[in-house]
């Protein structure tokens, strides 16, 4: 994929290797005269030009820092334009804080630096020198292909086991052709101290293959912004686990086979804001959350055109997870099971300022919904917008002792067996809310839209559906008052995503029609479909 240099959001380290590091560099290089030699492909430039000089360099520098030497404020690393540095045999090594790995003297991806082959490509950990602790490396236009999967599950580019007091930044990096189990392995190297922080921004993933997840951070920091992902394969995109924390910012992934975006658990959180994740291929759960004390954000964000065979969910919080949509879209999906589902005894999640319209479910004889609260959670939905939903089972389910809240949105042009729906274990209350041209097999228009199943009654359960309609909406008009977002995939990544904000369509006036509620037993009598 095109994949262009942003300018302007880093400052990067430009300070020239010095006289004295370069003898300190020929002291330990026998027969050379520096590190930094004129470049094959480009005598104008000096720089490195295999692995194994670049670490011979740092080793030797390393050595003078021991033995008094003041490390220098900054180092770049020049790599030669055009050239393949094989790292199938020993990786690269970071040694020196404040180094700058770069591609050509600016440091861009079309100066043609490419790292292939080995099943670790980069390998970062502590110093060796406790008074000289790895603060920060900086990784600049390097184009990362051919790693590979081993027999320990830990094949991957990026090997980052240094401690908390590390950061490293990709910019403007491309990983592809690769069948690994990651692309970056961010884990600890003991249980004393927290992983390392990764930076990863204007970068892109063209292809290739994971099969545990692209990025593993477990117990870390990571950040994910500006970055473009198209054809690639993997089980979880981002895996976040220990207390870690991952945030993906401004970023597209679209025609992939990915069977989550992000899987967050063990009191991880996991942060997506401004992203497209459309045109998929795959996907079972864009988004998981899992456990107590985890947390899921979703801000500015659009799911949309996913074409997928087999059912899917959106967002799925349970086990006590929490999670919290804001300004958010899920449109023109198809096969969706459920488009946010919370699901365990103080699992939480609100929905707000947010759309789900256009999409397609299971059929409505099959648990199928937009919206979803089951076994003892808690759903708030406050100014959304749902729109042309069809053949799902209820735009609103509530089962098996949950609660949920609706206040402020609107239910606009769809259909399904149940606008909304609480079973006899659990709770809805609805306030301000708007319903317009959708229609429903149970409670009907005109009247009372809310399903509230009798006492006896197992419409999910045993097939016999009993209950009454009680009120849903009671506005003339929808007063979500809210712009659609709207985020278009680019060639490449860009600082600043094109969003534009327009509205679905225009709120229609029609007020909705009330009546008492009638004690009937609808003919719908859905199947429970499990949940995954």
């Amino acid at each position: 994929k095109p994949h262009q240099k942003q300018q302007g959001k880093r400052a990067r380290m430009t300070m020239r290797l010095p006289p004295a590091v370069v003898v300190g560099c020929a002291a330990f290089l026998v027969g050379r005269a520096n590190c930094q030699n004129a470049c094959p492909d480009d005598p104008s430039t000096s720089g490195f030009s295999t692995i194994s000089e670049l670490n011979t360099f740092m080793e030797a520098e390393l050595q003078l820092i021991e033995g008094g030497k003041v490390p220098e404020d900054s180092y770049d690393l020049i790599l030669c334009p055009n050239t393949v540095f094989d790292t199938s045999a020993t990786p690269l090594l970071p040694l020196l804080s404040a180094a700058s790995f770069l591609c050509g003297t600016n440091g861009t991806s079309l100066n043609a630096c490419t790292f292939e082959g080995g099943d670790q490509q980069i390998f970062i950990q502590d110093s060796a020198l406790p008074t000289y602790p790895l603060e920060t490396v900086l990784f600049s236009g390097i184009t990362f292909q051919g790693f590979t999967e081993n027999v320990f599950l830990t094949g991957t580019s990026i090997n980052a086991v240094a401690s908390s007091a590390t950061t490293a930044t990709f910019d403007d990096v491309v990983w592809t052709g690769f069948n690994s189990q990651a692309v970056v392995r961010q884990v600890p190297a003991d249980t004393a101290n927290p992983p390392m922080t990764v930076e990863i921004t204007n970068s892109a993933i063209d292809g290739g293959s994971a099969g545990l997840s692209t990025f593993v951070n477990d117990g870390g920091e990571l950040t994910l912004s500006n970055l473009f992902v198209d054809g690639h394969t993997a089980t979880n995109f981002v895996t976040t686990t220990n207390r870690g924390s991952s945030t993906v910012l401004d970023s597209v992934v679209t025609q992939s086979d990915i069977e989550r975006v992000t899987d967050a658990t063990s009191r991880a959180v996991q942060r997506v804001e401004g992203v497209n994740i459309t045109d998929m291929s795959t996907m079972t759960t864009t988004f998981y959350a899992g456990e107590s004390g985890t947390s899921f954000i979703l801000v500015d964000s659009l799911v949309e055109n996913n074409a997928i065979a087999d059912p899917w969910q959106v967002v799925n919080v349970q086990d006590g997870a929490v999670g919290q949509i804001t300004g958010s879209s899920l449109s023109a999906n198809t096969a969706m099971q459920s488009g946010i589902v919370v699901s365990g005894a103080q699992s939480v999640v609100s929905v707000e300022d947010s759309f789900l319209s256009d999409n397609v479910g299971l059929g409505p004889n099959v648990t199928s919904t937009p919206l979803f609260a089951l076994f003892n959670s808690l759903l708030s939905v406050e100014r959304t917008e749902l729109s042309n939903n069809t053949e799902f089972s209820g735009q609103i389910l509530n089962l098996f002792g949950s609660t949920t809240s609706v206040s402020r949105s609107c239910f606009q042009d769809g259909s399904s067996g149940f606008l909304a729906f609480v079973d006899n274990q659990g709770t809805l209350t609805a306030s301000e809310n708007f319903v317009s041209n959708t229609q429903s097999t149970s409670c009907p228009a005109p009247g009372n839209r809310l399903f509230v199943e009798d006492e006896n009654s197992g419409c999910f359960t045993n097939g016999i559906c009993e209950g009454a309609c009680d009120v849903l909406a009671d506005q003339s008009s929808c007063l979500a008052g809210i712009p659609q977002p709207t985020v278009s995939p680019t060639p490449a990544p860009t600082d600043q995503p094109t969003v534009s904000a327009a509205p679905s369509a225009s709120p229609t006036t029609a007020a909705p029609t009330t009546s008492s509620a009638p004690s009937v037993s609808p003919s719908l009598t859905p199947t429970l479909a499990p949940i995954a």
